[in-house]
């Protein structure tokens, strides 16, 4: 398609992302590939270098589509990954529709592929990760993305039902009210055959990093546990569907309250609510000749009346035809496009994914080690100006009194980062020294046992009443888990504070002391933080609150239906305990790297010029001869300084680009504004 048409909001912003994570991570490597050529050694600029590589690794962005059944959840899909294939990716047979979790990525170790998980998997507690990590019980269906009818054949064939009795669909979670009979049997009801499918596409948009999640109706929300423990909180954007000729249906209140609300009250998830199918509007309007003004009216007051029913503000409400987007992109019609609001959601989703980079670039290892480049650069024109004043007073003094009093200058300035190297290494031993008390609360055997008195319980009565009573008293130990580790953690804090404050300067990006800096900066930058494991853990406790509101309580399901949350729920909190004990562990080593390593640094620099003076102390060597020897050392650091030169600017090019991005007014052509 022509640029110049469409300009691909999307798609150029998910190509600058990672354009800025590649650039970023080559002058990353760059600076390691600096210290070893320059014969430099730094334990802790290896360990950050190490850590901000792998927070800029290959991270996917997921966005989430969810809604009702018919809510044109496809439709918007096909649009958005529309104008690589010129054609529609999700193509359904006709009368068909897609009634199972959808994800669709890229991966280029694997070959193009559509594999889809049977519904019999239901009957186990078994969690959907899991089952990915058995290919054993997946059927693969591979396909040449560059053959459409090899793609539409492939991804049809996840549309297919399988006859099953009421007994069997009861059993696996389906209400038998909204099936419909089996033509041949009329005795059996129609069913989805499949429960996941994961299609591996190539296509620009998923190559740079995008994976979209498409969840299907209340049904498979509620008989899917993980999806609202785990797949939507970590999407960049969930964007909730609705329809124009509906409004706020039951089954859309339904997904509302259970599953996406508590997304965006409690865990600060970007949901978007959209009104799609406006299209029957516009039809509506041409027909009766309805002027354009009329027809905004109409669209507006939509938008009002499902904020008020949502209760949220008219802002994160917005009117879309995603089928008059996709066939505007067919016939290349920018009018059409316009009118769709099309262009409109790309450019919301554009802004999420400048919010997500602006919090990498933010992010406390990333900063950090940026400020060691910066900081090892400055240093080393410091050494240099020093170099060249030094030589100027050789030329000025008597020879050897004025290699003394140059030796006795560096000896003073070197016992200075001596001690101060000792301080810091003293500070890191007694933080080391509190890390099995940080780790203590939060062990693995701890949760263990805890997971095991939950699953006891719930092996003598696991009924509705009883289950929400087990689950708040198996989060409540856990909050004392977290309280225990709160007390540990502000001890801990205190003696980082009085660390840093033993030091005579603290080495940051603005080069502060730590009397300068306040309660704030210290604790956004150095102190260990727990509020976000806090705030995950009453994310999961309202989650599980609301989990027997939403649970299918057929007698013949429930067991299976309980036993998936629990094992769910169980992984969600091993993970969320692995995390904090990575967190502690890596903070004990972070904690005091920087300001460690940039004194190292600048010994290293002291330790060699002392060298260096040193050999010349002596009756053999000349003053030209000592004038020529510190000369050739200061052309050595000036090349040293010249290639790290050229690896900052590169990255403060980065960063300037990155920031220039961030800080863009993207303008919003339609009349539905979002701020975000």
């Amino acid at each position: 398609m022509n640029a110049s048409l469409y300009p691909q909001t999307l798609y150029r912003q998910i190509v600058n992302c990672a354009l800025w994570k590649d650039n970023l991570k080559s002058q990353l490597k760059k600076y390691q590939q600096w210290f070893s050529d320059h014969n430099f050694s730094s334990t802790e600029a290896d360990f950050f270098l190490q850590r901000a590589l792998e927070l800029l690794g290959d991270e996917q962005l997921t966005l989430a589509v969810v809604g009702g059944l018919s809510r044109g959840k496809t439709e918007l899909i096909n649009a958005l990954l529309y104008d690589h294939y010129g054609q529609k990716i999700l193509s359904t047979p006709l009368g068909a529709s897609f009634r199972c979790t959808m994800e669709i990525y890229y991966d280029s170790n694997e070959s193009c592929s559509v594999r889809l998980l049977p519904i019999e998997t239901r009957n186990t507690a078994t969690s959907m990760e899991s089952f990915k990590r058995i290919p054993r019980n997946w059927v693969t269906v591979n396909f040449d993305p560059k053959d459409p009818s090899q793609v539409r054949s492939a991804i049809s064939r996840i549309t297919q039902l399988k006859p099953v009795t009421p007994a069997e669909a009861r059993q696996l979670g389906f209400d038998c009210d909204k099936l419909t009979r089996n033509r041949e049997d009329n005795s059996k009801m129609e069913i989805p055959a499949w429960r996941h499918a994961l299609i591996n596409l190539e296509h620009p948009l998923l190559r740079y990093g995008l994976r979209i999640i498409n969840a299907p109706g209340i049904d498979v929300l509620n008989n899917e546990p993980e999806l609202t423990l785990n797949f939507l909180p970590s999407s960049v954007s969930v964007l909730f569907l609705l329809s124009a000729d509906d409004g706020v249906s039951t089954e859309d209140m339904a997904i509302w309250k259970q599953h996406v609300k508590m997304l965006r009250d409690n865990q600060g998830t970007a949901v978007l609510t959209l009104i799609n199918k406006i299209d029957t509007h516009h039809s509506y309007s041409a027909q009766e000749a309805y002027p354009d003004y009329e027809m905004r009216q109409l669209l507006h007051g939509t938008r009002e009346t499902v904020a008020r029913q949502l209760k949220l503000p008219m802002e994160h409400v917005l009117t879309l035809s995603a089928k008059e987007g996709l066939q505007a992109k067919v016939s290349k019609n920018q009018e059409d496009i316009e009118r769709s609001n099309l262009l409109h959601l790309e450019t919301i989703l554009a802004q999420r994914l400048l919010d997500h980079q602006r919090r990498i670039a933010h992010h406390r290892v990333v900063t950090d080690v940026i400020a060691m480049m910066t900081h090892s650069r400055n240093s080393l024109r410091q050494r240099l100006v020093d170099s060249h004043a030094e030589c100027e007073h050789l030329q000025t003094e008597p020879r050897h009194s004025g290699l003394r009093s140059l030796r006795e200058s560096v000896k003073r300035v070197y016992s200075q980062y001596h001690r101060r190297s000792l301080s810091l290494r003293s500070s890191q031993h007694v933080l080391g020294q509190q890390l099995q008390r940080l780790l203590t609360p939060v062990s693995a055997k701890g949760l263990e046992r805890r997971i095991q008195t939950m699953k006891n319980l719930l092996a003598k009565d696991s009924s509705p009443p009883f289950l929400v009573q087990i689950v708040v008293s198996f989060f409540d130990e856990l909050a004392k888990d977290l309280q225990q580790l709160a007390l540990a953690t502000r001890k801990v804090n205190q003696i980082l504070k009085s660390a840093y404050r033993r030091t005579d300067q603290i080495t940051h990006n603005t080069a502060r002391t730590v009397q300068e800096m306040d309660d704030e900066d210290l604790a956004s930058h150095y102190l260990l933080n727990l509020s976000p494991y806090q705030q995950r853990l009453m994310q999961l406790k309202h989650q599980a609150n609301q989990f027997h509101q939403s649970m299918n309580l057929l007698a013949a399901s429930k067991n299976t239906l309980i036993n998936r949350f629990v094992q769910s729920l169980v992984q969600e909190m091993r993970t969320l305990y692995h995390d904090i004990r990575q967190d502690i562990r890596h903070w004990i080593c972070e904690a005091i790297a920087q300001p460690a390593h940039c004194t190292h640094y600048d010994k290293q620099l002291l330790e060699r010029h002392m060298m260096l003076l040193t050999n010349l102390n002596s009756d053999k060597h000349t003053l030209q001869y000592q004038l020529g020897e510190i000369q050739s050392n200061n052309a050595t650091q000036q090349a040293a300084l010249a290639s790290l030169d050229s690896i900052c600017g590169q990255l403060e090019t980065t960063s300037t680009l990155q920031l220039q991005i961030s800080g863009s007014a993207i303008k919003l052509r339609t009349e539905n504004r979002l701020v975000v």
